[in-house]
């Protein structure tokens, strides 16, 4: 499988911005796969072609996509305000 990385635009170098920008291309590629899922069903594009962009499109953008939030997560979460505390943080609307 072709290994990918995210490349952010300038400007986003916090966790937080990160952490959206990766949301948003979670989304997009979420569309794209219920785009192609539809070309599959409607035999648009064979097996062989779906089984293809999975393997060479998708998948390889939704490993990069997850293993980037998770180590943004995993940077937010050692940052020393990375206090949630569940009794004074969740209240009532």
């Amino acid at each position: 499988m072709i290994r990918k990385v995210i490349k952010f635009p300038p400007g986003c170098v916090n966790e937080g911005s990160r952490m959206s920008y990766c949301l948003g291309l979670q989304e997009k590629l979420r569309l794209e796969h219920n785009d192609m899922g539809i070309k599959r069903k409607s035999e648009e594009i064979t097996k062989s072609q779906w089984e293809l962009y999975l393997s060479d499109n998708f998948d390889p953008k939704s490993d990069a996509i997850v293993n980037e939030l998770l180590k943004q997560k995993d940077i937010a979460k050692g940052m020393p305000f990375w206090k949630p505390n569940l009794n004074t943080d969740i209240v009532d609307k």
